[in-house]
């Protein structure tokens, strides 16, 4: 199973910070924004990494993968609780972003490609949060492609 992992300088707001935006248009336009810096950032590190991205039109080498999400907390962080689940707040954006194509608002522009799709189809996801070792904060994603039956390395039944 071939894996890359990547970190990047970003501060995941939770669930509820992201919730408790003043107004909705303005959460809407920050999630775009970051959206947009995070799919970029996210491109760079991966085809640095050696990953192969996904593009509309190849579908043929498209193939499910694993992710994990992990939250660096910097100096002076805490946890989220269970209630404000990663999910929920800006690691939504960032899946969203991971994306070969984002859907939303009537529009679509194209993602990151690590992920065809951000359903259990294409994708299936894990979110952990630990301590940063040099206290910024951080996310750490680690990319898993996930053997399909049929494929070298794997008996199929």
């Amino acid at each position: 199973m071939t894996t890359w992992t990547f970190t990047l300088l970003i501060d995941l707001r939770s669930k509820n910070r992201v919730a408790n935006a003043r107004d909705h248009r303005l959460s809407g336009a920050i999630k775009k924004r970051l959206r947009g810096q995070w799919t970029f950032a996210m491109r760079i590190a991966a085809l640095a990494k050696g990953m192969p991205l996904f593009v509309v039109g190849h579908e043929s080498s498209w193939r499910p993968r694993h992710v994990t999400i992990t939250r660096l907390m910097g100096k002076g962080q805490r946890a989220f609780d269970r209630n404000d689940g990663m999910e929920g707040g800006d690691a939504a954006t960032l899946r969203d972003a991971m994306q070969v194509v984002i859907r939303g608002g009537g529009h679509a522009v194209e993602g990151a490609g690590i992920v065809v799709k951000d359903d259990e189809r294409w994708s299936t996801w894990t979110y952990a949060q630990e301590r940063s070792g040099d206290g910024r904060p951080g996310v750490r994603v680690r990319v898993e492609d996930v053997e399909t039956p049929g494929e070298p390395g794997r008996e199929s039944k």
